[in-house]
């Protein structure tokens, strides 16, 4: 798993110094959508359409679009101790998923004053219900609100998140798609996808490592051979 994190963030840093990331790529009409289809040929991503969804994520209501004051910073010179603030907090909303393994946070600072974490949740690291959740902590709150998801393609593995700012406006949220029906992360289409409003619409994601040939079925990652589904958790 370590080796596979460390060639995504490697492909992620070359893709960034080839400039293929330009925010004129985004063209379409960004949108509060966290649930999509997708159209594959032979094992290869060719488009993703996102599904309309009704009511809001808790993480796209009543954001400020107001600047934050993030150069107001404490006295270094301070020590400074708190306790520690959850964000794995279960959904309050009917019908948001919530499972038992939560695991893979990503953090990012909003250009508002907050912060929104993603990671996903499942059953089992392997299975194809494993889904993309975040929860957003609003400044001048002291506790973070409810999941609910973020990200999430039906009957497929979505392995590995990472979410951040750029400085300049934009926030970058990349995610590992695996095969419809497919199990693991041995498999995965690399998805991006941009915000310029602090996180609460996004641009239709769109394949970015559109993935190699495999058929659907159990694509367990070679170390995971001969383990109990579950008994990584």
């Amino acid at each position: 798993m370590q080796r596979h994190i460390l060639a995504v963030t490697l492909g992620l840093a070359g893709l960034l110094g080839t400039g293929v990331l330009a925010r004129g790529q985004d063209s379409a009409a960004p949108s509060s959508d966290r649930r999509f289809t997708v159209e594959e040929s032979d094992g290869r991503v060719l488009a993703l359409k996102p599904i309309s969804d009704a009511p809001l994520p808790f993480w796209a209501r009543d954001v400020s679009q107001q600047p934050g004051a993030w150069s107001k910073a404490s006295d270094a010179q301070q020590p400074f101790f708190a306790r520690p603030i959850p964000f794995v907090l279960p959904p309050t909303d009917p019908g948001e998923p919530f499972y038992r393994h939560n695991h893979q946070p990503s953090i990012t600072w909003l250009a508002n004053g907050d912060l929104l974490a993603i990671w996903y949740s499942t059953a089992a690291e392997s299975g194809t219900e494993l889904t993309v959740l975040a929860s957003r902590w609003r400044a001048g709150r002291d506790a973070w609100d409810p999941s609910s998801e973020f990200f999430k393609a039906p009957n497929r593995n979505m392995h590995g998140s990472s979410i951040f700012h750029d400085g300049q406006g934009t926030v970058y949220h990349f995610n590992g798609m695996g095969p419809e029906g497919g199990r693991g992360w041995a498999k995965l289409a690399l998805l991006l996808r941009t915000s310029r409003d602090n996180g609460v619409t996004w641009t239709p994601p769109r394949a970015i490592g559109p993935g190699s040939r495999a058929a659907s079925g159990h694509l367990r990652h070679p170390q995971d051979q001969g383990r109990r589904p579950g008994s990584e958790l």
